[in-house]
């Protein structure tokens, strides 16, 4: 769904985002749903700071999710090469008869 004009004096955007994110919409075929349910929800909006500061913990929350993923992801990568090298070595260790590699392990 496009956001093409919001009236800034009631909707903060962020805000908007994450509550549209939030409603339970259940899609049963593939179809345009806008005009004939989607828009049909009706939201209550609290007050435009209160949609701001809501809005700003929300994004502090996922900011921290992101960071946290990110740290996951490298320590996962970091010990897929880890596991890889250790593997390699121990092929190496498994085919190599009087210094001398079977197949595609050379020196």
């Amino acid at each position: 769904m496009k956001i093409l004009h919001i009236n800034t004096n009631k909707v903060d955007a962020r805000y908007l985002f994450y509550l549209l994110q939030s409603i339970d919409f259940p899609i049963k075929k593939h179809k345009r749903y806008w005009i004939s349910e989607y828009s049909k929800i009706s939201i209550d909006l609290p007050p435009i700071s209160e949609q701001k500061r809501i809005a700003k913990k929300l994004d502090k929350i996922f900011a921290v999710i992101d960071l946290k993923s990110e740290m996951v992801l490298s320590l996962l990568l970091k010990q897929k090469a880890l596991f890889t090298n250790l593997r390699l070595s121990v092929l190496r260790k498994t085919f190599q008869v009087k210094n001398n590699y079977y197949g595609i392990f050379r020196r």
